[in-house]
């Protein structure tokens, strides 16, 4: 035998070093401007593979070489059919054992018959732990015959019957009875030994550290955890994620119910059976973005079985339990000291810093709020879904992304705490409440553009399941670990529907169960209008015949290649003198927003993009959005954009590939129909930019889909034309 492992290991540094001897060419190829000069790799032919992907280099027929499939029980690369070079996750999907047979409903899928899809809610002969909440141990995974160390895995069903999913602020305030009892499972599940799989540490640690497989065997990449970021699915694979917590907490919620008495016990037991996980709406009105105060409060009142009392609030962060073993997990990390999660502390020895948080959040909210609004605009869920840098010659407003949101959100609340970096982010009690905010848009777009789906996109950033980088995210990507009872991994084909999300057991004020495509389609609309469309008046808005009002809005676009500069940072746009101190550069009226790169300490690999409204921001500064001179020349005297990397603001000159640019487009609203509002023709105005380093120039125009207005201000007013050297993309730079 151990000759035989030898053998096998020979092997495998051999085949290693082949791969590691072959380059590949993962780029487009091909075309014209940026691409003009791109060549294939030896092995590879420039061909079209379809719609979403031209000229890509495609291995040639006759070449064997290529990144193959890692087979880790066989412990060999094993060879796939697919014709491009794309890395297969190198996990196995492995023998699992039958589970009764479930009526085919509308959950994962049948074992049987991959095309009949099975009811998650369905009951299954299933033991305590499988995420119903019917039993007595939340703490050990039960779907016999899985491949973790106990032969059992965590089936993912959500909780049963269909509950909504609050504001956290309003789950505490007009439902205290089910907020005590989240509160008192959330607390449960940190307390739980952080070496059993369903702890709060262990689940944490799926999203990246301490890069250990959950309930899958060794992976090959131990330095990325399992959560997709830039990616097609990036929406799609958290759902499962928070389902699993979800019920989780549910299980524990129920388990503690069970110990009041008396007329206390039924109407906690009922409670219990209502816990989901709340969001917290960065972009709400009534918190204008800041953290609300039942996670921000160190401790928290409760009822026990045994009374009132006064405890640490599980929301405001997580204690470590283990610190040898978050020692040696956190290593190389600079959270590593830290006891307990923080957010923006000054050093390791300093609490959470909520209120310069809070001030900054609250400083960039009228912008949020609108970009909020405006990603609802966006045409495809792909493009809805990741910050990655759409296809060239789109709109601006589809370089707006609910990640690219997300990313700037968790660099505001992380600073130099927990949640600014990849790695160890989910250990922040915050991060669930901000990833079932991302859930809920999610949702939305959905329930409003029914039938926009994933399209495929080539994955860059690496994970623990898929530690190659290159293949092709689609519809088919496993989430992994995340599995049905039947053993089967979800995929988008599970949660690419609005109404999945009450399959699985939970709903949102905005998207309810019980209502048809249409009719759900139009509900949200209104709720997405409501809650984020500015606010209609005759100084800014133009009265139109037809009905509705009109507004010029204007748009900072920014992308850049995130590899230039490790770790998080972000471009921050300015409006305005930008003051000196690193605090008041994020927190001074001056600020629009920024553009943000959540990263840690890895490298990432991704030309990613962002959108910044600038239209509230001229309203405030008394300039006219619809005198597109005036605009302009405001905008070239005063905008002006910084590189912040936590307290230090990073030379320009670091991020050669930023790429700043200002458009405008007539948009008309239809407050009273309560419907989305309709976009003219974008223009894009140079002249605020191309005169400051890391602005868009008229050399830069391929990038955008717009009407390109090279001068307002002078005597040039006609289209752009090329008359400098395009600036220099990263080879593997494509859409």
């Amino acid at each position: 035998m151990i000759h035989s492992v030898s053998w096998i290991s020979v092997l495998l540094l051999a085949m290693l070093s082949l791969v590691a001897a072959q380059e590949y060419q993962r780029s487009q190829c091909g075309g014209e401007g940026y691409y003009g000069d791109g060549k294939c790799s030896s092995g590879y032919t420039c061909q079209k593979i379809n719609d979403a992907y031209k000229d890509y280099c495609v291995q040639t027929a006759s070449n064997p070489v290529r990144d193959p499939p890692y087979d880790p029980i066989n412990g060999r690369y094993t060879p796939s059919d697919d014709g491009i070079n794309t890395a297969v996750p190198n996990v196995p999907t492995g023998p699992v054992a039958p589970v009764p047979p479930v009526d085919p409903g509308k959950g994962g899928t049948n074992p049987t018959d991959p095309g009949i899809l099975i009811d998650p809610s369905a009951p299954t002969t299933l033991k305590p732990g499988n995420g119903n909440t019917n039993n007595t141990d939340p703490s050990k995974p039960t779907v016999p015959g899985g491949l973790s160390g106990n032969g059992a895995f965590t089936a993912i069903t959500g909780a049963p019957g269909i509950e909504y999913r609050w504001p956290v602020q309003d789950l505490a305030s007009k439902y205290p009875d089910v907020f005590n009892m989240f509160i008192l499972a959330l607390e449960a599940l940190q307390k739980m030994p952080e070496t059993l799989e369903l702890s709060y540490y262990q689940l944490a640690g799926i999203h990246g550290a301490p890069f250990q497989a959950w309930q899958y065997p060794q992976a090959q990449r131990v330095d990325w955890g399992y959560c997709t970021h830039k990616s097609v699915i990036f929406v799609n694979w958290h759902r499962p994620y928070l389902l699993l917590v979800e019920q989780t907490l549910v299980e524990h919620a129920v388990r503690l119910a069970k110990e009041f008495t008396g007329s206390d016990g039924d109407k906690y037991r009922e409670a219990a059976k209502k816990v989901r996980l709340p969001y917290w709406d960065w972009s709400a009105d009534n918190l204008r973005g800041r953290i609300p105060k039942v996670v921000s409060s160190p401790q928290i009142s409760v009822i026990r079985p045994s009374g009132p009392q006064t405890i640490r609030n599980p929301l405001y962060s997580y204690v470590f339990q283990d610190n040898v073993m978050k020692v040696r997990d956190f290593d190389g990390f600079p959270q590593v000291n830290m006891t307990e999660t923080l957010r923006t502390p000054l050093n390791i020895t300093q609490q959470s810093r909520h209120d310069v948080i809070n001030a900054r959040l609250e400083a960039t909210f009228d912008g949020r709020k609108l970009q909020t609004f405006q990603i609802f605009q966006i045409n495809t869920f792909s493009h809805f879904s990741t910050a990655r840098f759409p296809s060239p010659g789109l709109s601006p407003l589809e370089w707006n992304s609910v990640e690219s949101i997300h990313d700037d959100v968790h660099a505001t609340v992380g600073g130099r705490g927990h949640m600014s970096t990849v790695p160890v982010a989910a250990f922040d009690p915050i991060f669930w409440i901000h990833h079932t905010n991302v859930d809920r848009l999610g949702a939305m777009y959905q329930a409003i553009n029914p039938g926009s789906n994933v399209e495929p996109l080539v994955q860059r950033e690496p994970n623990f399941a898929f530690p190659n980088p290159g293949g092709i995210e689609d519809m088919n990507t496993k989430f992994y670990p995340f599995r049905h009872p039947n053993g089967q991994e979800f995929t988008s084909h599970d949660v690419s529907c609005a109404d999945s999300i009450h399959k699985y057991g939970y709903a949102y004020p905005e998207v309810p169960s019980g209502k048809s495509g249409a009719e759900l389609s139009q509900f949200t609309s209104k709720a997405v209008c409501a809650l984020y469309a500015p606010k209609i008046n005759t100084t800014n808005f133009r009265s139109m015949p037809g009905g509705g009002w009109e507004r010029t809005e204007w748009l900072a676009h920014v992308t850049y290649d995130e590899s230039q500069i490790d770790g998080t940072f972000k471009v921050s746009i300015y409006v305005g003198d930008v003051p000196a101190s690193t605090d008041a550069k994020l927190t001074d009226k001056s600020v629009i927003g920024g553009c943000s790169s959540f990263s840690g300490t890895q490298k990432h690999n991704a030309q990613i993009a962002g959108t910044l409204p600038l239209t509230p921001t001229l309203v405030t500064k008394g300039v006219t959005p619809a005198n597109k001179e005036e605009v302009v020349k405001y905008l070239k005297e005063n905008m002006t954009w910084k590189i912040l990397k936590g307290a230090e603001e990073v030379p320009l000159s670091q991020l050669p590939s930023l790429c700043v640019g200002v458009s405008a487009a007539p948009v008309q609203y239809f407050p009273q129909e309560g419907r989305l509002p309709t976009y003219g023709e974008w223009s894009t105005y140079y002249e605020a930019t191309q005169d400051k380093v890391g602005g868009m120039k008229v050399t830069d125009s391929a990038l955008v889909g717009s009407k390109n207005v090279v001068r307002v201000n002078g005597t040039d007013n006609g289209s752009a034309t090329t008359l400098e050297t395009p600036r220099k993309r990263p080879s593997y730079f494509s859409y």
